[in-house]
């Protein structure tokens, strides 16, 4: 097994609809009536990781002192964290043209560059936000950031509200999502192999309903940290360590896999994991971090 305990950052994308956005990124946070309840015995296995992450003076961006004092890989990967959009699903259709038949059903044509130009920028603007706040959150907050992201992308509608509510009910089911052509053969192999898998996601928890509605994903469905649930978004160190409460591995035992290299890379080498880049577009440079091209990079990872 390659050394991927540590690595420098390069660059920051994260994939959103289809498109993959450099940003860097705290949020307003309003309320919204009928917070949805997680399933309790999810919460049940991640609330002790949250309380004592909540009691820690760990700063998010810095990771823990395990991390901090250079600590290494120890032994082989028991458990593979996967992250969910740009990783194992992503929009289809994508983000731009959804938001543009949601504008077409209230009488106003947007062109679909345009609208995803604009979805990039306000995205962008709301993970930088995030970045460099707190990285707290929950189902109130996660509503409202999408309801800023939507209304400023659709601003010219006549009811941009409404838009919204159709797209947030819209992206909450699996008819929204597909997986990537990838995902199915890494999961079998996984599984052959006895390694423990769980789905780790910035997201709220519409996720749920998305992976048990997709086939490819339903076997993962009681395998699933959100962040929403959690109380912190990636790359917070309450956010893996939630994760590695609920696979029951200690952190160096676990890779983490994902597109967007501070949230699923540098925050997991920080918070002790071991960590990968999933460059599916082909935009990093260099060997730091480490970085496979789709998929099918974990099995000869685990092979090496």
């Amino acid at each position: 097994m390659p050394d991927l305990a540590h690595g420098k950052y390069l660059r920051t994308v994260a994939s959103c609809g289809g498109d993959e956005v450099p940003f860097l990124v705290s949020i307003v946070r309003p309320t919204m009536p009928d917070r949805v309840q997680a399933q309790p015995s999810v919460l049940k296995r991640i609330g002790s990781a949250k309380k004592e992450l909540t009691r820690s003076a760990v700063h998010p961006l810095r990771g823990n002192q395990r991390a901090m004092k250079g600590h290494a890989a120890v032994g082989p990967i028991e458990g593979i964290v996967l992250d969910a959009v740009g990783t194992l699903i992503e929009p289809h259709p994508p983000v731009a043209e959804a938001y543009a038949q949601a504008a077409e059903r209230q009488g106003v044509t947007l062109e679909t560059t345009v609208v995803r130009a604009r979805f990039r920028e306000f995205f962008r603007r709301d993970e930088t936000s995030d970045q460099l706040g707190s990285l707290e959150t929950n189902e109130v907050v996660e509503y409202q950031r999408w309801r800023r992201i939507v209304t400023s992308v659709l601003a010219e509608v006549p009811d941009p509200e409404q838009a919204f509510r159709e797209l947030w009910q819209y992206f909450g089911t699996s008819e929204a999502w597909r997986c990537f052509g990838d995902v199915v053969p890494l999961l079998d192999s996984l599984r052959a192999e006895g390694l423990s898998v769980c789905i780790a996601s910035n997201f709220d928890s519409r996720l749920r309903n998305v992976v048990s509605g997709l086939s490819e994903l339903r076997p993962l469905s009681e395998q699933v940290v959100i962040s929403s649930e959690v109380g912190y978004r990636k790359p917070h160190p309450a956010f893996y360590e939630a994760v590695e409460t609920l696979c029951g591995i200690p952190a160096e035992k676990l890779l983490s896999v994902g597109d967007d290299v501070e949230n699923d890379v540098l925050g997991a080498l920080r918070s002790g994991l071991r960590g990968v880049w999933l460059d599916r577009g082909g935009n990093g440079q260099g060997e730091n971090p480490p970085r496979i091209a789709d998929l099918g990079g974990v099995l000869s990872l685990l092979k090496n």
